[in-house]
């Protein structure tokens, strides 16, 4: 009994600690900068700290209440305008959003926030050429800094890995290559842009290091078996794609490699 008593403190005291951390949390966060905004009314940053909080918190009909306040007070900060279009996104409210994304790019075009939250919107709605096409602006508009933004340039290499465009893939691993030459995701890419420019001979290397370093993902594995079918290494290509099934279990290598045994055995060679 004295053993049950003393459990059931404990978890009344773990249950008061979570409380009181929580409170704290929403102390430091919406009640402390609704309490500065309120004190500087006139002034844009409190209310639109107390809307990005509310935004933090999932509030989004008060994040859009007070930052559409900051708005009115200063229609200068470029961020707030990003802010509420992310909230429409989430609520699936596209044609709003990318009127508010186009506000902030009018505020200042270059803001680099503004472009990129214009690229997740189309890449929202499956559309890879305008996500790509926004994904540029950051690289031509964008403020020097942002140009080498390492996540953008994988984005870019892959967008363009897709579009079946073997330049701008290339130019866009290799910056992100420079960045970062252990990065996975940059070997794969880079391999397949060299692989889609018929540069196979600097594919292959790279492809390799990418299963080196992920024994357990597919996707170096596949292009790497695609790549050994393409210049005619059909053995080799079996092998890696059989290899890459029983390290990753990824069905995308399984139907490489069912795809690939169908067509020799058709005595097809592409």
């Amino acid at each position: 009994m004295k053993l049950l008593n003393r459990l059931l403190i404990a978890i009344l005291i773990m249950l008061t600690i979570v409380t009181l951390f929580r409170n704290m949390t929403w102390l430091t966060g919406v009640t402390l900068n609704m309490d500065i905004a309120k004190k500087t009314p006139k002034k844009a940053r409190g209310w639109i700290n107390l809307g990005v909080n509310y935004y933090k918190e999932k509030d989004y009909d008060n994040a859009i209440k007070y930052l559409e306040k900051a708005i009115k007070i200063d229609p200068r900060y470029p961020h707030t305008y990003v802010t509420i279009g992310r909230i429409y996104v989430k609520q699936k409210k596209y044609k709003i959003a990318f009127d508010y994304y186009k506000k902030a790019v009018k505020e200042d075009d270059s803001f680099s926030p503004a472009y990129e939250a214009l690229a997740d919107l189309f890449k929202e709605l499956k559309n890879r050429e305008k996500e790509t096409f926004f994904l540029e602006q950051i690289m031509d508009k964008g403020k020097n800094e942002d140009k080498n933004n390492f996540k953008v340039l994988l984005r870019l290499g892959k967008n363009y890995i897709e579009l079946k465009n073997p330049e701008k893939a290339l130019k866009y691993n290799l910056k992100a290559y420079e960045l970062n030459q252990n990065d996975y995701n940059v070997l794969t890419n880079l391999g397949v842009a060299y692989s889609l420019n018929k540069e196979y001979e600097k594919a292959e290397p790279l492809l390799k290091r990418g299963i080196d370093i992920k024994p357990n993902d597919g996707k170096a594995y596949n292009n790497l078996g695609i790549l050994y079918y393409r210049i005619g290494e059909k053995e080799k290509a079996i092998k890696i794609l059989t290899k890459g099934y029983e390290m990753s279990k990824s069905k995308t290598v399984l139907r490489s490699l069912n795809i690939i045994k169908d067509r020799i055995k058709k005595g097809e060679n592409k």
